[in-house]
């Protein structure tokens, strides 16, 4: 599970901002990651994340998905979040951002591409 949120800042100079807190219990792991937010903001959740072991298994979302029926955006070797990935994406019922992907390879590009949900 992947939960980005914007936030503010950290308290007491934890440090930078993103942040990456891996929660690392098998299986599944979890990633809170800390995203820079705007000042005087709320800290709001940016968008909720599965991650699966291969492109493999991104395609077998991508087929579930469509079969259920609600509306994906794939993205294939895209970069963000310091990371080469595979996904889709797809709103949950609250109209949440969802996404399933898979890393390929460490990025050094945090910022995502201007047609990606990514962080959005």
């Amino acid at each position: 599970m992947h939960l980005p949120h914007h936030v503010e800042g950290l308290p007491g100079g934890v440090g930078e901002l993103p942040v990456l807190v891996p929660f690392p219990r098998e299986p599944p792991p979890l990633k809170l990651v800390l995203l820079k937010g705007e000042p005087g903001r709320p800290t709001v959740l940016d968008h909720l994340g599965v991650e699966v072991a291969s492109t493999d298994e991104v395609a077998a979302a991508i087929g579930r998905l469509t079969d259920a029926g609600p509306v994906t955006l794939e993205e294939n070797d895209t970069e963000c979040c310091y990371a080469l990935q595979d996904k889709v994406w797809v709103r949950g019922p609250g109209d949440e951002p969802w996404e399933v992907y898979t890393v390929k390879a460490d990025s050094p590009q945090l910022a995502k591409a201007a047609e990606s949900t990514c962080c959005a």
